[in-house]
């Protein structure tokens, strides 16, 4: 994902100097203040993001962390008050450097912000003594001159000034914790403010969330990186269909990809980012702020035309996918962009509402239906340049005879249509035994693959008139694998499979049986071994015993030659009981 990112960001801030991070995943890149609010609206594949206070510096023991921290300008992005009252948190994580213990990392560092933040706050009590005073004298000179209307003013006057500044403090940081990174690689710190994470602040317009939902991230990283947004922007026409699509998630990241549209600017004001000082203190910046993310937001492509299909057999995840359509619609993103050829929505819609089926219909231009893709095969043919991109269910929501049931009926729905589309594109984890690249009779091609969850997951590309043209699978399958006999010979076990017989040669039924006979070769080439042995062993005993034979043979003439035979005889007497 590193060189999507890249790619990304290059885009979005020219001259950024965009790089890796040595030793962590992601990359680090300049910009202004302006360029940073563009990459919180623009960048769809961004996870999180974080500001480097200062530059990095040498932190091999406690000592030289203290001395430089107090160098870096701090007030900048962190309130005195915040730190002090604990609306901090620290994160710390140590790779490779002097100071590994990270909760002691974390400690000191926390402690000389708070010492820093100290020091601040003592002059900002300061100057609220000083307030309150010029507070005290305005009410003594607007007050009766009595001895009780002498006291009350300056009770209440102070009372009053401790609540409003009480609820200031507690108005702004109540909800706000600011999240601060500390990170040494090979005792090199670099300290940063979290500006945002796609774990607590929520990306994109997908409201409602279904099982089995993957981030939108991914899917803008997946569209990006294979070309299949730049293809959307070079036509000016989206037409997706989903056969699986849940909550929505790939036919809205495709639409709102293509247009460009801005992300998280509903949620930027609850960002806290905006109580920084440097932000909070200037009023004409947030005014600006406000005004360029406005004008952004109207800059997105209205031309593009727009036909995106899908259906599921759950109501619960469907009703989910029309309440995200229904959060773009009341944006006005579906009303302003262009009708692709409606023919083919209006047809599905009223043979499905004719057979009673939930649908669901935006401007003719997205079209949502409760039903199972193979209700959909009978209008198929008017899908024709339509990109396939879905999510095939897998997990413990469904039996695993009802999943192969599901996955038979998707194998004979490709087979009939797979012509019909531009591209076939599958989301299926390749860490299980029972996956559907597994049971599926056609070959997937991987394009990139990541986790998502416990679950390792992979975009598989179909490519029809290659799998079709050519042979699934070979006549046979040779398995080699290299038997150690001894420490200076091997011997290779091979296994030959004949796989005519077998209507799917990648299935789970002919692994089952490759392994098998796997394992039969093998059987009998351990009992070949062992009946070797018992023979190298009686070979070694019969020179052995013929070895000794020779031993007494030469001992006997050796005596004779000595004593003669006589003698000979006399010992052999002795010798044999």
């Amino acid at each position: 994902f590193e060189k999507v990112l890249k790619n990304e960001l290059n885009q979005i801030v020219k001259g950024a100097h965009v790089r890796n991070v040595f030793g962590k995943p992601g990359v680090e890149f300049r910009a202004n203040f302006s360029e940073m609010i563009d990459v919180m609206l623009f960048s769809r594949t961004i996870n999180s993001l974080r500001v480097v206070i200062g530059h990095p510096f040498h932190a091999s023991d406690v000592g030289n962390i203290k001395y430089n921290m107090d160098k870096l300008n701090f007030s900048a992005f962190l309130p005195a008050d915040a730190v002090v009252n604990d609306y901090v948190r620290y994160h710390a994580k140590s790779f490779s450097s002097t100071l590994y213990h990270e909760e002691l990392l974390r400690d000191v560092v926390k402690a000389k912000l708070e010492e820093i933040a100290g020091d601040r706050t003592k002059l900002l009590e300061l100057q609220q003594q000083l307030d309150e005073q010029l507070l005290l004298a305005e009410s003594y000179e607007s007050a009766p001159a009595t001895e009780d209307a002498n006291a009350q003013p300056e009770a209440k006057s102070a009372e009053r000034v401790r609540a409003k500044t009480y609820a200031r403090h507690k108005k702004k940081f109540e909800d706000e914790i600011f999240q601060m990174h500390c990170s040494v690689m090979k005792d090199k710190m670099c300290l940063a403010l979290e500006v945002f994470n796609a774990e607590l602040t929520k990306p994109g317009h997908k409201k409602f969330i279904g099982w089995g939902s993957v981030k939108e991230n991914i899917i803008a990283a997946y569209l990006q990186q294979t070309g299949i947004i730049d293809d959307f922007r070079a036509s000016e026409s989206v037409k997706v269909f989903d056969p699986f699509c849940g909550s929505g998630t790939i036919l809205l990241e495709s639409l709102l990809a293509t247009i460009n549209y801005p992300i998280r600017y509903e949620r930027l004001d609850a960002l806290n980012f905006n109580n920084w000082p440097i932000v909070a203190k200037n009023a004409g910046l947030a005014a600006d702020m406000a005004q360029y993310i406005a004008r952004r937001r109207e800059e997105y492509n209205k031309t593009t035309k727009v036909s995106a299909i899908g259906c599921d057999i759950s109501i619960n995840q469907l009703n989910n996918a029309i309440q995200n359509f229904k959060h773009l619609e009341r944006l006005d993103i579906i009303k302003s962009v262009r009708l692709n050829d409606n023919s083919v929505i209006i047809g599905m819609k009223n043979a499905l509402s004719a057979r009673e089926k939930k649908t669901r219909s935006f401007k003719n231009k997205v079209l949502l239906a409760h039903c199972s893709f193979a209700e959909v095969s009978a209008h198929a043919d008017k899908l024709e340049g339509y990109t396939l991109i879905t999510n095939v269910p897998y997990g413990s929501n469904y039996s695993q005879a009802k999943l192969g049931e599901i996955y038979a009926q998707f194998d004979d729905f490709l087979e009939a249509h797979h012509a019909l589309f531009k591209k076939i594109v599958i989301l299926c984890p390749n860490n299980l035994k029972n996956a559907y690249i597994v049971r599926s009779r056609f070959q997937w091609n991987i394009e990139l693959d990541f986790y998502n969850g416990k679950y390792k997951m992979g975009f598989f590309a179909f490519t029809p008139e290659r799998n079709m043209t050519q042979p699934l699978a070979p006549e046979y399958v040779v398995h080699e694998k290299v038997v150690k006999r001894s420490r200076k010979s091997n011997v290779v076990v091979k296994t030959k499979i004949l796989l005519s017989k077998l209507k799917a040669p990648n299935s789970k039924k002919a692994k089952d049986v490759i392994e098998f006979a796997r394992t039969k070769k093998r059987n009998e080439f351990l009992k070949s071994q062992k009946e070797y042995e018992a023979q190298k062993t009686a070979r070694i005993r019969g020179l052995m015993a013929r070895a000794d034979e020779r031993k007494a043979l030469a001992m006997q003439q050796k005596i004779n030659e000595l004593m003669g035979d006589s003698a000979t005889d006399a010992i052999t007497k002795l010798i044999k009981p």
